[in-house]
């Protein structure tokens, strides 16, 4: 069980990074070639804060605040780096993502 509430946490956090980085245009340009608009912006920002949040939340339950607070730097911290390389070397990765947003936020924008 606490190997689940790990990979739980690690995921949200990866969730959530891969949310701040795509709020900007241009990584949402680069995995949707498409603008992003002001509404799904902030959607998608929030809900960023949010899966970290949960993240950090997921930690403190698993271990306590004390060890939580290094847990969760660490997953914060290796989340952003995968984030990064994939938005450098393979952004499309990140397509499904975009599009639940895309979907969520109700917007009519063109993909290729």
């Amino acid at each position: 069980m606490a190997h689940l509430t790990l990979i739980i946490a690690s995921l949200l956090g990866l969730f959530g990074t891969a949310s701040l980085a795509l709020c900007q245009q241009r990584h949402w340009k680069s995995v949707m070639h498409a603008d992003l608009s002001s509404a799904s912006k902030s959607l998608i920002r929030n809900s960023g804060l949010v899966f970290l949040l949960l993240s950090l939340v997921v930690c403190i339950q698993r271990d306590g605040a004390g060890f939580a607070a290094l847990l969760w730097a660490l997953i914060f911290a290796v989340a952003s780096l995968i984030t990064a390389l994939v938005l450098s070397y393979q952004p499309r990765t990140l397509r499904f993502l975009a599009s639940a947003y895309s979907a969520l936020s109700g917007s009519s924008q063109n993909s290729r």
